[in-house]
């Protein structure tokens, strides 16, 4: 049976509405990501299969796109639905019951010391995107536009806003997310809307530096209209495809098409034509830029990688120390509880100093300090 006919039917089976909500959140996920791996029908899931999604759920917890629970949920729903498909008789045996395809699913409620930028790591990426868009300038000139630029400007972005990559560009693992258009972005204001996480449009700040890189940045893109991604896939393949879609939609035929490609500039040819090119994916940003870009001006962060959403946490961290408030803000926490469960660390430190002020302590007898002969002995 096809996937698509096993999922219509196991939705059809199940009973309550909250159950249903996490099937079709669920599915929203793993659909798209079968299909990438080539599996037409439930016989052709394998345990290997099970297990490469079980990495792509952690993944997407570790990016803060959702949380552990909710990857460990997916996960449980997605073998609930697989153990369906073999009382129907559709499959032998569950390719998900296994420990080999859960094991790399995080686990909910364990400690795990996660990444931040801090205020140096987050001067150091900025610095080496300005050298590359620094030595960007002929690209301009001989393509229309700079990848470098575009690069900048998520970089920036994601710096300064404490936006999640998901909410910026394009998701290869959720059609519902195609990255911010400029009609999305308000340069005056200082504001983007974006796609959160919890599914709904929200508006995000947009702070000054990060406000006048994309609007140089707009400048030398120069979108033919709003519905522009802010952030376009360099990929020629996609453009062309793209190109050709919009330009069949307004009824043009095989011959007109490629008359109107010949021999231009892709972006010329969207922008005189007033097409709008599809953003890039996370992903791509990822495996197209990042890793050899990291690699490129030795920007690791305690031996790792720098991570998208350690910007987001960075952001929080230097912002709640100031004031929780516009962390939370800034963050887009429903409720100041979340932020400060987020940053329990910080006023726990602070609570500290506030107890030793409030209760004028001494310093305690030291016993390993070493005295005037360097030997150890107790202070005076």
């Amino acid at each position: 049976m096809s996937l698509e006919d096993a999922i219509e039917e196991y939705s059809e089976f199940v009973g309550t509405p909250s159950y249903k909500n996490s099937i079709s959140s669920m599915f929203s996920r793993a659909a798209p990501f079968f299909e990438d791996r080539r599996v037409a029908t439930v016989a052709d899931i394998t345990v290997r299969d099970c297990r490469e999604f079980s990495k792509e759920l952690a993944r997407s917890a570790n990016a803060g796109e959702i949380s552990k629970s909710t990857a460990v949920t997916y996960f449980e729903v997605f073998r609930a639905w697989l153990s369906f498909c073999v009382r129907d008789e559709m499959i032998d045996d569950n390719p998900a019951a296994t420990n080999r395809a859960e094991d790399p699913l995080p686990e909910p409620n364990g400690e795990q010391t996660q990444q931040f930028w801090a205020p140096e790591d987050r001067e150091a990426i900025l610095d080496a995107v300005d050298d590359q868009a620094a030595d960007a300038m002929d690209e301009i000139e001989a393509t229309g536009w700079a990848v470098s630029f575009r690069n900048r400007g998520v970089t920036y972005t994601l710096s300064y806003t404490g936006s999640r990559i998901a909410e910026v560009l394009a998701s290869s693992r959720d059609e519902e997310r195609n990255g911010i258009r400029w009609r999305d972005v308000d340069l005056e204001d200082g504001t983007v809307r974006v796609f959160g996480k919890n599914r709904e449009y929200e508006s995000m700040q947009l702070p000054s530096p990060a406000a006048a890189v994309l609007e140089e940045y707009k400048q030398i893109v120069d979108p033919a209209n709003e519905r522009w991604a802010v952030f376009p896939t360099a990929h020629a393949p996609t453009l062309y495809r793209a190109a050709r879609e919009q330009l069949a939609d307004r009824g043009l035929d095989e011959n007109e098409r490629e008359a109107l490609l010949e021999d231009r500039e892709i972006f010329d040819v969207f922008r005189e034509e007033g097409l709008a090119p599809p953003s890039m994916t996370d992903s791509g940003f990822r495996e197209g830029f990042w890793n050899d870009f990291v690699e490129e001006y030795d920007l690791f962060i305690d031996g790792e990688r720098p991570e998208f959403h350690a910007a987001r946490r960075g952001l929080g961290d230097e912002l709640y120390r100031e004031n929780p408030r516009l962390a939370q803000s800034a963050l887009r926490h429903s409720d100041l509880r979340t932020t400060h469960q987020s940053y329990s660390h910080i006023q726990a430190s602070e609570t500290a100093a506030e107890v030793d002020e409030t209760m004028d302590v001494e310093e305690p007898r030291g016993f390993l300090q070493d005295d005037e002969d360097g030997e150890p002995g107790e202070s005076d």
